[in-house]
This record gives structure tokens, C-alpha cells and sequence, in this order.
């Protein structure tokens, strides 16, 4: 959705350069904020890649792409890890038989 908006031959160069910015610093913010989060790191990765090569710039998309290796495999939880100890903001609900 993010991406495929960029086609359009509505949005004049500047719009489309300024929503570019935007959407690069909303993803840095998403970054820092799962950055104890290997799963949500793997995913977030995954869809920068994606939109980096979706607006052609195809150098930052392979350096993203080098980063979503390093969380391959990554369980996916909402445990955090914060100066070495886990947190899990959301607990996950087992069902009472």
C-alpha cells in the first residue's frame, strides 16, 4: 500500500520525495522501538527491503536485505529483551480446560 502509491502520475516529484522521508523516518522510529524484538526486526527488514526497491533505490534495499539474514528464524513473541533481561509486554492467554 505504502509503495504502490508511488506510481501514481497524480503526485508531483516534490510530494512523492517528501512522502518518502516521512515514511523512512516512521520506519526508523518502528526500528528503535522493536529494537529488542528479533521477530518484529525481521519483519520490519523484510518491508523496508521492499520499499526501498519499490522507489529504486536498489543500495539500500540490499543492505536491508543483508539485515533481515541476521533474524531469520526469529520466533515470533512479544518478548523483549532490555539490558539482558526479557520482558513480554503482552502475555499470551492459555486457554483453561
Amino acid at each position: 500500500m505504502v509503495y504502490s502509491e508511488l506510481n501514481e502520475d497524480d503526485y508531483s516529484f516534490e510530494f512523492q520525495e517528501k512522502r518518502c522521508k516521512a515514511i523512512i523516518k516512521a520506519y526508523q522510529v518502528l526500528l528503535d522501538f522493536n529494537c529488542g524484538n528479533p521477530y518484529n526486526l525481521y519483519v520490519l527488514h523484510n518491508d523496508i527491503m521492499h520499499f526501498y526497491a519499490a522507489i529504486g533505490n536498489q543500495h539500500a534495499a540490499n543492505l536491508h536485505q543483508i539485515e533481515i539474514q541476521k533474524y531469520e528464524g526469529a520466533v515470533n513473541t512479544s518478548s523483549y529483551i532490555v539490558r539482558g533481561k526479557e520482558i513480554t509486554p503482552i502475555k499470551t492467554w492459555n486457554s483453561i480446560e
